[in-house]
């Protein structure tokens, strides 16, 4: 498995989704209730879920009426989320740098540190810009990403994780301006190693990128009930809107 790809084959196995299988389905709706009483959404908004994994977020704006659009890289993850929709046409395999909806969108998330995955910041811009071309004029784009001053405070540098089908050996480091987690852990006698790969951005950074990107950013989160920004925040979350 290359460093590049990380993010391809991992995230398609049965592994990954059972290591990550406590995943906090509340905490995600919370956010989503949040948002959807920020922007005063109406029944007719048409939102893009990019990097949706198996629907955890798009799943639930559906429910509540929405015209929800998901994708992702990993065909398992689009699979299980169109198993469960009313709407399987609506999710599609993509790479958020190269892909194009059938017709644009008031709303695009990025959510829960789904994003940093690639290996420069020339690829996030091109992931950004792809968003951006798939907006309405004025449109918003919700980033949600981690704080990289709380991780570095509060990195565990060793774990393990018991799931249903292995036990999970983490171990977490910053290395060259990335987040790195391995991941190790046996199944039918064979070792198995991975790699998680998220580029430390700091908030001002992904401002940047951003505003490289067309967009400006109108508002900031600093958790998923829309508390302030701060070096302490559970998270670093942009509410972005298209300027051009």
């Amino acid at each position: 498995m290359s460093q590049k790809d990380w993010f391809a084959s991992w995230f398609n196995t049965s592994f990954y989704h059972d290591l990550y299988a406590k995943r906090n389905d509340e905490e995600a709706q919370a956010f989503i209730d949040a948002l959807s009483a920020f922007f005063k959404w109406d029944n007719d908004v048409k939102i893009l879920d990019a990097c949706c994994g198996s629907g955890r977020h798009a799943l639930y704006l559906e429910s509540k009426g929405y015209q929800v659009f998901g994708l992702d890289l990993s065909d398992n993850n689009i699979r299980q989320a169109q198993s469960l929709s009313l709407y399987p046409q609506r999710w599609a395999i993509a790479d958020v740098r190269d892909f194009e909806l059938p017709s644009a969108v008031d709303y695009a998330l990025n959510l829960f540190t789904s994003f940093g995955y690639f290996e420069t910041d020339e690829d996030h811009i091109a992931m950004l810009c792809n968003i951006n071309r798939n907006l309405k004029g004025g449109g918003f784009l919700v980033l949600d990403f981690l704080n990289v001053n709380r991780v570095a405070a509060s990195l565990k540098e060793e774990e393990m994780v018991k799931g249903s089908l292995a036990d999970y050996y983490l171990t977490r480091s910053i290395q060259s301006n990335r987040i790195i987690k391995q991941i190790k852990f046996l199944a039918e006698d064979v070792e198995h190693i991975y790699e998680e790969r998220v580029m430390a951005y700091s908030s001002d950074d992904i401002m940047k990128l951003l505003s490289l990107s067309g967009f400006q950013v109108m508002a900031t989160w600093g958790d998923y009930h829309g508390a302030a920004m701060n070096v302490n925040a559970s998270r670093c979350i942009f509410i972005a809107q298209k300027i051009h």
